[in-house]
């Protein structure tokens, strides 16, 4: 009873609802066809036109929209590069992605989206097993959106990294206390290891994360970063860090697919938002390398 009901109600809300919407406006416009003149020749054709380019929009909003067609997009993209069995490098970069400027949060003010928050549990967890330093890069897109080293940085201090003032200031702030990270370029220091944090605070988007933190890896003279960016967008960062002349070592976290396609039946046959989500963000990757291709620096 509880997967035909739930097969039952995701017709009723987006982007399913759309789909029967469209699905109705195509049968009118066949109707009106069937009902136009014969001799409305140049009428029958537009709604004949009409009614198929509904049809095709319905059909490709459905397609997006379900478990299969996502998997499609996003399992070539994830599995382009494989998550190495090895760490090897000698700085870890995190590349943030997207955050909220304004939401309540146990430490303050301003949260990391879910998909930024696992890449920074990911961060974390690889500074920890190699102990190397790392640079957190992202700044602010949006006003809404808030500047996402600064959130980081609150909250890596509330996991334990406690933030140390640079050549500005050199006051040590407890976890409690971190509220942004240091000035561009400068360092913190985390727990017993002294484990240096660095944060680049102005990059908009994935090239500029690139470009920027490339300019902090040359001052300090480390020359191979090991960078955790969500699965989706490893190719296209694999690209830009070549471009950049970086000899990083891509690891790919926070995978939106499984490795292969496990199919539920009737279930993965309704349209549902996550997987329209997660069809979009491979679109977007997908124009994102072909505007590379075309020569678009970003």
């Amino acid at each position: 009873m509880l997967y035909i009901l739930k097969f039952f109600y995701q017709w009723l809300l987006p982007p399913g609802i759309f789909i029967l919407l469209l699905l109705g406006l195509a049968v009118w416009l066949w109707r009106r066809e069937r009902g136009a003149a014969a001799g409305a020749l140049t009428e029958r054709r537009a709604l004949r036109r009409g009614r198929w380019l509904v049809l095709a929009v319905a059909g490709a909003l459905y397609v997006l929209s379900l478990r299969l067609g996502a998997w499609l997009l996003v399992a070539p993209l994830e599995q382009a590069i494989a998550q190495p069995a090895a760490v090897s490098g000698d700085v870890i970069v995190m590349l943030g992605n997207g955050s909220l400027a304004d939401a309540p949060d146990l430490g303050g003010v301003g949260q990391p989206s879910g998909t930024m928050a696992k890449n920074m549990l990911a961060a974390l967890r690889l500074q920890r097993l190699t102990g190397l330093p790392m640079v957190v890069s992202g700044g602010e897109v949006y006003a809404y959106s808030g500047n996402e080293s600064d959130i980081a940085a609150r909250e890596f201090a509330e996991m334990g990294l406690t933030m140390e003032g640079g050549e500005r200031g050199g006051t040590t702030l407890s976890a409690s206390r971190c509220s942004a990270p240091p000035p561009e370029g400068e360092s913190g220091v985390g727990g017993s290891d002294k484990v240096q944090v660095f944060f680049e605070r102005r990059s908009r988007n994935t090239a500029e994360n690139l470009r920027f933190t490339h300019a902090i890896l040359q001052e300090h003279g480390w020359q191979r970063p090991v960078i955790a960016v969500v699965a989706l967008q490893a190719p296209r960062t694999a690209l830009l860090a070549e471009r950049e002349g970086l000899q990083a070592q891509i690891y790919p976290t926070h995978y939106r697919a499984a490795q292969r396609f496990y199919f539920e039946g009737l279930h993965d046959l309704v349209p549902n938002a996550s997987a329209l989500d997660d069809s979009a963000a491979a679109l977007k990757e997908y124009l994102g390398i072909l505007a590379m291709r075309f020569g678009y620096r970003g």
